[in-house]
């Protein structure tokens, strides 16, 4: 999905999820099992996110879990004081959720 607005929910069992949204002010939920998440949001979004992955790699805006390379992991946090509510899940896979500014890093 590329410029969307307003809240989404994308899900799929075997597939690669990617969002370039022009807006971020509203809620993003973003689910798979096979394959990897990657969400680009505007320099001045505002948001709580929560990543969960089994196996795989977890960024927001520059931001890694630490602790355990193996096994569930997830990553919460806020992003300029937290407007819109951002989640996504991957049982296989890596999640990445970057902000435009951050975006070529």
């Amino acid at each position: 999905m590329h410029d969307s607005r307003g809240s989404v929910r994308a899900e799929t069992v075997n597939g690669r999820i990617e969002i370039s949204a022009a807006d971020c002010s509203h809620d993003i939920r973003l689910e798979t099992v096979n394959g990897t998440i990657e969400a680009l949001c505007p320099a001045n979004a505002s948001l709580r996110y929560h990543l969960e992955t089994v196996n795989g790699h977890l960024e927001a805006a520059g931001r890694t879990p630490s602790g355990r390379s193996f096994g569930p992991k997830d990553l919460s946090g806020e992003i300029a004081g937290g407007h819109a509510h951002f989640s996504a899940e991957s049982v296989n896979g890596s999640i990445t959720l970057k902000l435009a500014e951050t975006a070529a890093k």
